[in-house]
């Protein structure tokens, strides 16, 4: 007999008893004890019946799950059905038999795998594709998602000697519904993007709005919307893309489909969610990628991919490509030459390129003598720093944005935040949400990029001497993190 019960009790039969129910694995409806019922118009399947149990079928199973009470469940598509939540073990009190074309409810009858019966046997095995047991008994509780059966035999001497009843039994995987974590949605759950040349991979999720880590609760892997399944693509070029995530450990046999990731082509002309911000630099030579690009909050200078994708030229142009005479706003002309401030209009390099809707967009960049070495709290300037939100010490505050110019003309000049001489340029959330204007962002747990800037100016006729800027990726914490936990 197997242990795969708690609670013994049995009746006597002296029926003949049905040959086996054949199911189709389906996936269940919520990861909850939930019981699965009937579907209506499916018919029970019988398969390889043997001796006294041709004319008899399968009615409903007592299935404990868990340790909070039993449930009964009739078959569906075949098989009996519990849907996997973990840690609550499966277990089956008793199988209710009836024989086919009966005429009263006292031909039904009852077999307890657990009982101490003189006419039966029940063990458990895991099913093969055919509906046959396959493998050695199982002698404990059901615990995993998959395709089992309970096998009834006669014993021997009885009336169902040689005879063999078995009953599919699917442990479905826990279904769930798919959302981003951590990732500002549309009203339909779908995220947008704008294209930055980078392949998105980092998305997180929830299933069933509870919050679950990749590699033990899912694998993840990306499709274009529309195409086949198994056709993986990056997210990246302007196209609607959708996560695959194939379940695993509660949800194992499951594959989910999130909502879409819409990739929209980079707009230069949006003024809301692509910001332009020049640069201060040095130098006889002018500086190929003289700017830095935010792309839904994240900045984009140098040699990052996207940058190869782009031109900036003096020779400003407006938004309708006209060109504007170079000094009738007064900036220092068309050749980089003496310090002042230059004005540029940036478009895209290929004219073909589809992920990039062009207009002429302008921006001012510098030339000066010396770039600031920017400090905080009298140290080098870091580019990453963590804050906990309980440890005052960690906060983040701008008063100790601080910076140096070794001006030989001047002998060096100090600069400082608190005196208004270095500017809270940007401060964007990972969300690409601008929260430079909130108070409350260096205590809100989250990462975040700040940038911090001298802008450049006219000094006592000397012109523009010095200017730079610094960048720093700031996460916050709500309260520190043992790694040896």
């Amino acid at each position: 007999m197997t242990a795969c019960v708690n609670k013994k009790h049995s009746r006597r039969v002296a029926a003949a008893v049905s040959a086996s129910l054949v199911g189709a694995l389906t996936l269940g409806a919520a990861p909850a004890v939930v019981m699965a019922q009937p579907e209506a118009g499916v018919e029970q399947q019988f398969v390889s019946p043997t001796g006294a149990f041709a004319k008899a079928k399968v009615d409903e199973a007592v299935v404990r799950h868990g340790y909070a009470g039993t449930q009964t469940v009739a078959p569906l598509n075949g098989a009996i059905q519990v849907t996997f939540e973990e840690n609550q073990p499966v277990s089956f009190e008793s199988f209710k038999i009836s024989l086919v074309g009966s005429a009263t409810e006292e031909d039904d009858f009852r077999v307890d795998p657990a009982a101490d019966d003189d006419q039966f046997e029940v063990a458990f095995y895991h099913r093969d594709s055919m509906g046959n047991k396959t493998g050695e008994e199982i002698k404990n509780d059901l615990t995993e998602v998959g395709q089992y059966c309970a096998v009834i035999t006669g014993k021997p001497g009885t009336h169902y000697a040689k005879g063999e009843l078995i009953i599919p039994i699917d442990i479905t995987a826990a279904a769930f519904a798919v959302d981003f974590d951590g990732t500002t949605t549309n009203t339909d759950g779908s995220v947008d993007l704008y294209y930055d040349a980078t392949v998105h991979d980092d998305f997180e999720f929830k299933f069933n709005s509870k919050r679950v880590t990749e590699g033990v609760d899912y694998e993840v892997y990306y499709i274009l919307d529309g195409h086949d399944i198994n056709e993986k693509a990056d997210v990246k070029n302007a196209g609607e893309y959708r996560a695959v995530l194939v379940g695993k450990g509660a949800y194992a046999g499951s594959v989910e489909l999130s909502p879409i990731i819409n990739v929209k082509p980079l707009d230069l002309g949006d003024h809301t969610n692509v910001h332009l911000e020049g640069l201060a630099a040095t130098g006889s030579d002018e500086i190929e990628n003289i700017l830095a690009i935010w792309i839904n909050g994240h900045r984009f200078t140098g040699d990052d991919a996207i940058m190869s994708e782009l031109k900036a030229d003096i020779d400003v142009k407006d938004v309708d490509g006209d060109s504007i005479t170079a000094n009738s706003t007064g900036y220092a002309g068309t050749v980089w030459k003496g310090n002042g401030k230059y004005r540029y209009s940036l478009t895209k390099k290929d004219a073909a390129n589809a992920n990039i809707k062009s207009v002429y967009r302008g921006f001012d960049a510098f030339k000066v003598e010396y770039l600031a070495n920017f400090q905080y709290d009298g140290d080098a300037w870091p580019t990453a720093w963590e804050t906990v939100v309980a440890d005052a010490d960690t906060i983040w505050n701008s008063k100790y944005v601080t910076a140096h110019v070794d001006n030989s003309l001047q002998g060096g000049v100090d600069l400082s935040y608190s005196a208004g001489e270095i500017e809270k340029y940007r401060v964007f959330d990972e969300d690409g949400n601008d929260v430079t204007a909130s108070t409350s962002w260096s205590k809100t747990p989250g990462t975040y990029t700040l940038v911090y800037r001298v802008t450049p100016a006219e000094l006592d006729e000397c012109g523009y001497v010095y200017g730079g800027q610094a960048v720093t990726t700031l996460t916050v914490y709500k309260e520190a993190v043992n790694a040896d936990a």
